[in-house]
């Protein structure tokens, strides 16, 4: 079987020179080489059938008249081959008759060269039929390929099936001369997948050509389709994010699933470091240019000729979440970093784990840092129910807001100093910071014990609640209901930290946040980001995300649990409830990303549980410890405080640092 030259462009054209006369054989090869043409020799029709099956030709020369069998002859016998038939053949001859001409003609001859012949009208004539075969030879492998291939929706699981990610639209773009690598590479392709189905015409193999990774994301997930496809070659090309979808692939690859290689055409395309990663991560990368024709017969025969291990149930072979995770961080480690904790967020929390600590060194540590004092003062101040008279010393703002909420304050601008390098289309971290914020002082109105003080929390006037709030919250008292444990919980922190994911996300996979705006969108935003992360990313939530960065910057146990499980919490896990519950309210006034049109806010008012249902914590409509008529309750008593107090922070971002 012979294969098309890749890269025509950049290769030496070879001529098989088929000539009895020795003395015009070595002259026509001298010529030749001198073109700096390759060269192939034979003496006649037979030996000229051997060299050709050998491979590499890309034109035949060949005397009208040859021992045996004449040159038209061998051309007749070359179209008759699926290998050869396409090759162009010139014929030379000092005599030419009519029938010669016609039976040229019928057996496929390209032409005549008259002997004797002019150097440079042969080389001439030689050029312009092999480049006028080779354009005619793409478009023909274009117009097959693309009606070769196999509709994603009448796959039925009869063979298996080869998957390329490449930007091609249509037949004519296809045969676009700009796209001719791709042509000759998939050429190549469906040479070796024919050849296949000739071995074992049961075997009934097949390719798909998909222009985006969003369709190849999704015939993955199509049943039938998934378990049809043994291997998976997306390029560069490939309309979308490529990189991001061979990262995500290897995060969510079960053991039965295909192979993925990630092709590239330029070598800059994909750094080492990058491509090392890849490596590493198990995604197999490829240079075009370099798959010849025994690559791809070993890439494809590998995948398609070797029987594929029953296909495990999908409930039976779901990755274990600690998998999921261990891949995750395996992926970010390989591919980025992680950015690390602020100095000062670091020493707060220190201190705070230490009972009884010095004002005085809370103080100290504040200080150094210009844009958390600013913070932690705009927020004492924001408490203009009860004090009147500004606030303007650190260890009094730190008395009246209580440790807790410092300690919150800190993990959200340090949040925002930690992230601030994003850059990302439709990403905006001030919507995510405020929403954060949001939640966190809606977490620490609710957790806040009102029937007597507690350490660290500060008083109850320092919430601002009206005294008919007050007694809302009294009536329903959550604290209690949840059991939390305020030596260990810092529910202001928590919800702070809630979504530290979707920032950690954006930050490690470039690429993603369009595709799940995308998703959102075309799901009218009648689900929450988790569920639309869950359809794109797979195991990649931003729960996961930021539990991986909350236990980097060694938060706690606790503040890890309530990031990774505020959307399904355990019954006894208080915390996670607690921050699930402010969440409602953080997505109602502070929505990210901040021009979604979530649905909540008008199912809550017209009590449509089934609009709502997504952006609950799972099962929250069946559990025990809050009505769904309390949590309207909640949200409509602490909304306005909550916005005070984070419309207060928004103004912080603007407010001139003393």
């Amino acid at each position: 079987m012979v294969f098309p030259c890749l890269q025509h462009s950049f290769c030496r054209v070879k001529i098989l020179v088929v000539e009895h006369d020795p003395s015009a054989a070595d002259a026509l090869l001298e010529l030749l080489l001198q073109w700096n043409m390759d060269t192939a020799q034979a003496a006649d029709a037979a030996s000229a059938r051997k060299q050709l099956d050998e491979g590499g030709i890309d034109l035949v020369l060949s005397a009208l008249q040859l021992p045996g069998d004449s040159g038209i002859e061998l051309a007749r016998w070359m179209r008759s081959q699926p290998a050869h038939r396409r090759l162009p053949v010139l014929l030379i001859s000092s005599q030419v008759e009519r029938e010669h001409i016609v039976a040229a003609s019928q057996a496929g001859v390209e032409g005549f060269v008259a002997r004797p012949y002019q150097p440079n009208e042969l080389r001439q004539r030689i050029l312009e039929v092999y480049r006028k075969n080779r354009s005619e030879r793409w478009t023909r492998d274009a117009g097959e390929i693309w009606r070769g291939r196999v509709d994603p929706d009448a796959i039925n699981g009869s063979g298996p099936v080869v998957l390329f990610g490449e930007g091609i639209t249509d037949e004519a773009r296809l045969a676009d001369p700009a796209q001719r690598p791709v042509t000759e590479y998939l050429a190549l392709a469906r040479e070796v997948i024919d050849e296949i189905n000739q071995g074992d015409p049961e075997r009934g193999a097949g390719y798909m050509i998909l222009p985006t990774t969003t369709e190849v994301i999704l015939s993955l997930k199509r049943p039938g389709t998934r378990e049809a496809i043994r291997v998976i070659l997306v390029s560069t090309r490939c309309q979308g994010n490529p990189t991001l979808m061979a990262r995500l692939f290897s995060i969510n690859r079960r053991s039965n699933q295909a192979t993925l290689y990630l092709v590239y055409d330029e070598v800059d395309e994909i750094s080492p470091v990058h491509r090392q990663g890849l490596k590493d991560l198990g995604v197999r990368t490829l240079r075009r240019s370099r798959v010849d024709a025994a690559r791809m017969q070993s890439i494809l025969s590998r995948h398609l000729v070797a029987e594929r291990s029953a296909i495990v149930d999908e409930e039976q072979d779901d990755l274990a979440p600690q998998q999921i995770r261990s891949r995750i961080a395996d992926d970010i480690e390989t591919m980025s970093s992680l950015p690390p904790i602020p100095q000062v967020y670091e020493k707060i929390t220190k201190l705070a784990r230490e009972p009884g600590s010095d004002l005085k060194e809370w103080i100290k540590v504040i200080r150094v840092d210009p844009l958390t004092c600013a913070t932690i003062m705009r927020q004492a101040n924001s408490v203009n129910y009860a004090f009147k008279a500004e606030v303007s010393q650190i260890d009094r703002a730190v008395i009246l807001l209580g440790k807790n909420v410092v300690v919150g304050l800190v993990a959200s601008t340090s949040v925002r100093t930690a992230l601030a390098a994003i850059a990302e289309k439709g990403f905006r971290l001030e919507e995510l910071w405020l929403h954060n914020l949001a939640v966190g002082f809606a977490a620490h109105i609710l957790s806040h014990p009102l029937d007597r003080e507690v350490e660290g929390l500060g008083s109850v006037e320092s919430l601002g609640l009206h005294v008919d709030s007050v007694a809302v919250l009294k009536h329903i008292n959550l604290p209690k209901r949840l059991g939390l444990d305020y030596g260990r919980v810092n529910a202001m922190a928590a919800g702070s930290l809630h979504d530290i994911g979707k920032g950690v996300m954006v930050f490690a996979y470039p690429g993603l946040f369009p595709l799940l705006r995308e998703e959102l969108q075309e799901r009218n935003w009648r689900t929450s980001m988790l569920e639309a992360e869950r359809e794109v990313a797979g195991g990649l939530t931003h729960t996961v995300a930021g539990d991986l960065l909350v236990r980097k910057w060694e938060m706690g146990e606790q503040l890890g649990n309530s990031v990774l499980a505020h959307h399904a919490p355990d019954v006894d896990d208080g915390l996670s409830f607690l921050v699930g519950v402010a969440d409602v309210i953080g997505q109602i006034l502070y929505p990210f990303p901040r021009d979604s049109a979530y649905p909540l806010a008008k199912a809550l008012e017209d009590g449509d549980w089934e609009t709502a249902k997504p952006f609950l914590r799972a099962g929250f409509l069946e559990q025990p410890l809050m009505s769904a008529d309390e949590l309207v309750t909640l949200v409509r008593t602490i909304s306005p405080q909550v916005r005070h107090f984070t419309e207060e922070m928004r103004r912080s971002l603007d407010a001139p640092v003393r």
